[in-house]
């Protein structure tokens, strides 16, 4: 296998794994708006005072996405539920995890204002001789739900026809040159789409944190971290995949040149759902 045919073996390899990353970017979008459908209906219940099922919703948002911002909130309902020891557990959880978190002081204040009553009523339980000690249900753990493993499917590749004669050394070479800037243009086009996936997700982070503003919710410092990641995500795949298309354009101009010396060229942009780049035709 010579040097050539291993920078595209190596090309087509870098396209399936970026195609593979942006499909595992739609399944967290997805479970993104799973989590906020349940965070909604949380809240609501939550402004209602039924925080049974504030607490359901609040912790089937957690299962969709690991923000500490749903432990404050389920340390909330289950305090004003009468739960002291679940909202114990949950507000420790969130100091934890938010550990800079602008609201650390007041969650500090309530742990141990309910930490006492929890001593409270263990001692209670230990003066009463006759009745017979029961032990504490289990707190219920929310299992984490695993990542998708679904095997995602390399994207396909344009299959070129091999012509009936011999081609000859420059020929050869200035095919691989085409073929090469279409690979490479066509991963740079998936960045961009990668770049711009990234631009929309730092805007929702944005917007996130200017509704729990204007509804009067805490601050989520991991949401503005994660939008500030995002937008800077973008960034790099916006400029990288710019400067890919732009190599590979080049690439494959230069190919056609050379391969105009030898014979007729028609060049054609190839786009589809999985490759982007460009097909050459000719007459053999």
């Amino acid at each position: 296998m010579n040097l050539t045919l291993r920078r595209l073996l190596f090309l087509v390899a870098l396209v399936s794994t970026f195609a593979s990353g942006f499909r595992a970017r739609a399944d967290e979008a997805s479970d993104a708006r799973d989590a906020r459908e349940h965070y909604l209906k949380g809240t609501k219940a939550y402004e209602l005072g039924s925080y049974d099922e504030a607490i359901a919703e609040y912790a089937a948002a957690y299962r969709f996405r690991d923000d500490p911002a749903l432990l404050y909130n389920l340390g909330q309902a289950n305090r004003l539920a009468n739960h002291p020891a679940e909202a114990l557990r949950f507000y420790r959880m969130f100091l934890l995890k938010a550990p800079k978190s602008a609201v650390r002081r007041e969650v500090q204040d309530k742990v141990t204002e309910l930490q006492k009553l929890v001593d409270e009523a263990k001692k209670a339980a230990a003066a009463q001789p006759e009745a017979t000690p029961t032990a504490a249900a289990p707190a219920e753990k929310l299992a984490p739900v695993p990542p998708p493993t679904s095997a995602q499917p390399p994207p396909s590749t344009a299959q070129e026809q091999r012509p009936k004669r011999e081609l000859s050394v420059a020929e050869r070479a200035a095919r691989t040159k085409i073929i090469a800037g279409g690979v490479t243009a066509g991963g740079g086009v998936l960045l961009i789409v990668g770049g711009v996936i990234a631009g929309v997700l730092a805007k929702q982070a944005g917007d996130n944190l200017t509704h729990l503003n204007q509804t009067h919710q805490p601050f989520d410092y991991d949401l503005e971290q994660s939008g500030k990641r995002d937008q800077i995500i973008a960034g790099v795949l916006l400029g990288v995949g710019g400067a890919a298309v732009a190599a590979g354009a080049t690439l494959a101009v230069l190919g056609a040149r050379k391969l105009r010396r030898e014979r007729s060229v028609v060049l054609a942009p190839l786009i589809n759902r999985n490759l982007a780049g460009v097909a050459w035709a000719g007459s053999f």
